[in-house]
Order: C-alpha cells, then sequence, then structure tokens
C-alpha cells in the first residue's frame, strides 16, 4: 500500500477503537479475497452491512482496484523467497556442520588427554 493511499484509510478510520481495527484488519486478511475497500472496513467496524460512508469521487477509483500481482508475478515472488530462505538455510547448515567439526576435534583431543592416547 502506497503512503497516498494509507493516508486515506487512515483518515476514514482514525475515529474507530484501535482495538476494533485490529479485528477487523484480522477479519480482512482471514475472510477477503482482494485487499479491502474502506466501506467495507466501515461496514465490518459498524457490524452495519449497509452503512457506507460519503468520500470524495476521486476516492472510489483508488478503492476499486484490485490489490493481486499476476500470477507469473506471484510465482516469481514466491521463487525469490525460497531461494533467499534455501541460501540461508545452507549458510546455517554449514554453520552447524563447522561447529560440530570444531567440538567433535575438541572432544577427541579431550578423549586422548583422559585415556593418555598420543597426540
Amino acid at each position: 500500500m502506497g503512503k497516498d493511499r494509507a493516508k486515506i484509510y487512515f483518515d476514514f478510520l482514525k475515529e474507530y477503537p484501535i482495538g476494533k481495527l485490529k479485528d477487523t484488519f484480522r477479519w480482512a486478511i482471514q475472510e477477503l479475497k482482494f485487499f479491502p475497500k474502506i466501506s467495507e472496513l466501515i461496514d465490518h467496524l459498524t457490524e452495519d452491512p449497509h452503512s457506507s460512508i460519503d468520500y470524495w469521487p476521486e476516492f472510489k477509483e483508488i478503492e476499486h482496484k484490485e490489490n493481486v500481482i499476476p500470477k507469473a508475478e506471484a510465482k516469481t515472488l514466491v521463487s525469490a523467497i525460497y531461494d533467499e530462505l534455501d541460501k540461508k538455510r545452507e549458510i546455517k547448515n554449514a554453520e552447524r556442520q563447522k561447529h560440530f567439526s570444531e567440538r567433535k576435534k575438541i572432544l577427541e583431543e579431550q578423549k586422548k588427554q583422559i585415556t593418555g592416547e598420543a597426540s
């Protein structure tokens, strides 16, 4: 969401209690397929499905655009996220292996000291 759009949403929703807003956003994330319109959020906030807000016409165009990305772009994004996580996993595994090898070497040295084996 861009700053301008966020400001518009904030201007219309700032009068509602933060707890109620959190519940409404949780509802929107779980129940709605597309980014919610201001009127949908207010309907849920007021629990009156027939309520509406009289907002400026130029905001209607912003409000009615779907906030989704094309499937191909989503696949690319998910693939990039997966690749980044995979790289981090590989780095973490290498760090663990190095730590394990160092610890194993220390334990072998301790064993030799305890048992009197020559180095």
